[in-house]
């Protein structure tokens, strides 16, 4: 973690030291995206996968993932290359577990969906290669959280809150695109918890 502060501080500071300011420089950038297969949901299909091989499908099976994520986020440009901001998403899946009233038997065998749902919150430091009054060529990089929270469907009491787990996570986008003055379009491809592929609209101001 303090790794990877330590780079977005140092490329932030070296690109600053070269940027040239210009006039009209809009300094804030409110965007909405959504992200095509983030790592939260590649990380809990091969697991669960895994899981129903190992147990041939007899303990555990794959039930719902997310294709897309859905995020929020807010950029602050410095100057016309180097962006610093925070980003914020939301995904879930869900596996199918299965259950027994008594341990080692099989009296009130029942199969249960298990949720998860994964709150993404991470800052993330944006550089631009080419930027031109309609569009832009940049890259990013991220760091930041996700809160993994669990969830059993049991008849009696549905959809229970078990447990939150929080753990590192980050992304690395170095190619992105974005079309448009004030309102724009852009889409981003890389690797984390935006997904291959994250594509939306932005506004500047």
């Amino acid at each position: 973690m303090r790794f990877i502060t330590t780079i977005m501080l140092g490329l932030a500071i070296t690109v600053a030291g070269h940027a040239q300011n210009t006039g009209n420089v809009k300094h804030h950038e409110f965007y909405v995206g959504v992200g095509a297969f983030n790592d939260n949901q590649i990380f809990s299909i091969a697991g669960d996968f895994l899981g129903a091989v190992f147990t041939f499908g007899q303990a555990v099976k794959p039930d719902n993932y997310w294709i897309l994520t859905p995020s929020v986020g807010y950029r602050y440009w410095f100057n016309n290359k180097v962006g610093i901001g925070a980003h914020f998403a939301f995904d879930k899946n869900s596996l199918k577990a299965l259950h027994y009233q008594e341990p080692n038997t099989k009296s009130g065998e029942e199969w249960r969906i298990h949720n998860r749902y994964f709150y993404t919150m991470a800052l993330d430091l944006s550089v631009n290669y080419v930027n031109k009054p309609t569009y832009q060529l940049y890259g990013n990089i991220g760091a930041g959280a996700s809160l993994i929270q669990f969830s059993d469907n049991k008849t009696t009491n549905p959809d229970e809150r078990l447990e939150q787990v929080p753990f590192f996570n980050m992304h690395i986008s170095p190619l992105g695109i974005r079309f448009g003055k004030t309102i724009g379009g852009f889409a981003e491809v890389g690797w984390g918890y935006k997904g291959f592929i994250n594509a939306g609209i932005s506004v500047k101001l």
